[in-house]
């Protein structure tokens, strides 16, 4: 959770980046901008801040040695001497221009601000925030003539809609700062190269990293094993998505061991389980803890897509939600079809 109450935007500075492979320029700004009034700074925070909802952070990170990321170093020769802001800035521009070599990507404007006493999961900060602006909007202009009013167009920047942004706290320096990052434009093949190529981080391994890895294998999991294929009932599939759940929601604290006893419970399955989370965690290099603290929000969320509906046909849905036994599966020779038989005693 960031909090903002307390905090003041110190320093900012603009450039501009355009494209390496297209032949568009970099502009780096000779001034930083000042004397903000408190009405543009505010709405600068806005703009800057408002994106970063999530609890999802990350560390810069360098398959070698932090000291070679460039803008984990760039970031901490402002945080130990903001004296140097001006030039880490243009070296930030210049950094990102150089790995804005894919054709697709748009030129934009770069701000780079320094902001004071920003609060951080409960922690008092400074922070560096690099924002990029890349999509223009057209608004209306109503301005007083000397007959009546006249109505024009300007092309602008939607302060409600930040394109990419980082920010970087001056915290945990030694596992890479932690760090917020956003890309709302670019969701495809080029969009590696805000987070993967300019940043270079990777999530913290946190509650929310835990719990969301472990979450998204169980769903995997259900998916790609525990399925059809496997001689497994949907209405199987979709009461070990809901054990999952709940377990995720009773508990503060995940611990393996209980959790293949109450949700998995057969060895069988245990197993499976066990080789599948193996899998994955190479796949996608992620490293789960077999006990952590679960993050209440996380798990709220991805509940969400833990779906414990079955669907048949286009006529009926049917919500499970308990007990298994009560619902009873089988094929009726007569009509040539399936059905499902459900037990219960109330009806509202």
């Amino acid at each position: 959770m960031i909090q903002l109450s307390e905090s003041t935007l110190d320093r900012l500075i603009v450039h501009k980046v355009g494209n390496k492979v297209t032949d568009m320029t970099l502009v780096i700004s000779q001034k930083e901008i000042a004397n903000f009034d408190e009405a543009l700074s505010g709405m600068l925070m806005h703009f800057f801040f408002t994106p970063f909802k999530g609890d999802a952070y990350f560390n810069f990170s360098h398959p070698t040695d932090i000291a070679l990321n460039e803008v984990f170093t760039y970031c901490a020769k402002i945080f130990d001497d903001d004296a140097s802001f001006f030039p880490m800035s243009e070296a930030i521009a210049r950094h990102l221009y150089e790995m804005s070599d894919h054709p697709n990507i748009k030129e934009g404007e770069l701000y780079i601000a320094l902001v004071k006493n920003i609060i951080v999961e409960s922690e008092v900060c400074d922070a560096i925030g690099i924002f990029k602006s890349e999509n223009k909007e057209t608004f209306l202009k109503v301005s007083q003539g000397a007959e009546g009013l006249d109505l024009g167009s300007e092309s602008g920047i939607n302060i409600n809609k930040l394109d990419k942004g980082c920010l970087i706290f001056n915290t945990e320096r030694e596992d890479g700062f932690k760090v917020c990052a956003i890309d709302n434009t670019n969701r495809n093949s080029e969009a590696v190269y805000w987070k993967e190529a300019f940043l270079r981080i990777k999530p913290r391994e946190d509650s929310y990293y835990q719990t969301r890895g472990y979450m998204e294998v169980c769903k995997g999991f259900v998916k790609e094993v525990f399925n059809s294929e496997n001689d497994v009932d949907r209405a199987d599939q979709v009461v070990m998505l809901n054990k999952t759940a709940e377990f995720f929601k009773k508990n503060e604290v995940f611990k393996e061991e209980v959790f293949e006893e109450e949700v998995m419970q057969q060895p069988e399955i245990i197993e499976a389980f066990k080789e599948y989370k193996d899998k994955y965690q190479t796949v996608n290099q992620v490293a789960l803890k077999e006990e952590f603290s679960i993050a209440t929000d996380v798990a709220k969320k991805m509940q969400k897509v833990f779906k414990s509906v079955i669907k048949l046909d286009k006529n009926f849905h049917i919500y499970i939600h308990g007990d298994r036994e009560l619902v009873d599966k089988g094929y009726d020779d007569e009509k040539g079809m399936k059905f499902y038989k459900l037990f219960y005693n109330d009806e509202s």
